[in-house]
């Protein structure tokens, strides 16, 4: 091998350091700057009101229906609006 020979070798491993080098800090910039996602909108629940399911408290609603939603709608890590309709 010439003397231009090896030096073009001893070149490789280095550059291979430094490519790696780079990836790896790209890498860890990613995920550094993952933003976290916006805040969901409140949910708009209709609700018709039928004991026991529901059952109109004023301005607020209870019952086994609006239990029910508000076990799903926390597991979702949302908020719920409920709006009432007289009829189905």
């Amino acid at each position: 091998m010439t003397e231009k020979g090896i030096v073009n070798a001893m070149k490789i491993p280095g550059i291979a350091a430094i490519l790696g080098a780079l990836l790896s800090l790209a890498g860890i910039l990613a995920t550094s700057t993952a933003q976290t996602p916006p805040p969901q909108p409140r949910l708009k629940v209709g609700v018709y009101v039928h004991e026991p399911f529901v059952l109109a408290s004023g301005q607020s609603y209870e019952g086994f229906s609006i239990d029910l939603w508000k076990e799903i709608a926390g597991d979702l890590g949302r908020g719920s609006d409920f709006i009432s309709y007289t009829s189905i």
